[in-house]
């Protein structure tokens, strides 16, 4: 058997035409208000391309301490944050993993172990900085500022 390839028209093999040439359109200068406007634009695209890595890294950076102190004892009021920073200062010079190895109290606001279980924080760890300074704001509010070895 044979086999015969059939072109179609469309491809069919005839005499070439030369495709006509592009039509050249004179170049029109960009009006001064949209060049200024494009070059806004560029400028605040560059800007937010240099400030990405900062935003990225602040975004994956943990809170301060003091940022977690200000949290967990705002709501008392801004006496109470400036009390809990040197409270914790003196305390625990801002170490949420210092530990007293004579009185065995742990973590940012040195808690003894009886007394964090007695707060509504007792599940988490008292090395967790956020849980020890709402711990230490409940105990605040609750029993008052006696019930640290520091006093502001």
């Amino acid at each position: 058997m044979l086999a015969v390839a059939v072109r179609p028209p469309a491809l069919a093999m005839g005499p070439q035409s030369t495709p006509a040439p592009p039509v050249q359109q004179a170049h029109q200068p960009v009006p001064e208000d949209l060049r200024n406007d494009r070059e806004v634009m560029l400028q605040a695209a560059l800007q937010e391309r240099a400030a990405a890595p900062a935003i990225a890294a602040a975004a994956q950076q943990p809170p301060s301490i003091q940022d977690i102190i200000k949290e967990a004892f705002q709501p008392l009021g801004d006496q109470s944050v400036d009390w809990a920073e040197k409270i914790a200062f003196c305390e625990s010079t801002y170490d949420p993993n210092a530990v007293n190895a004579s009185s065995g109290a742990q973590g940012l606001f040195q808690f003894l172990p009886s007394t964090w279980q007695g707060t509504p924080f007792a599940s988490a760890s008292p090395f967790d900085p956020s849980a020890n300074a709402q711990a230490a704001a409940w105990l605040l509010q609750t029993y008052g500022s006696s019930q640290w070895e520091c006093q502001a």
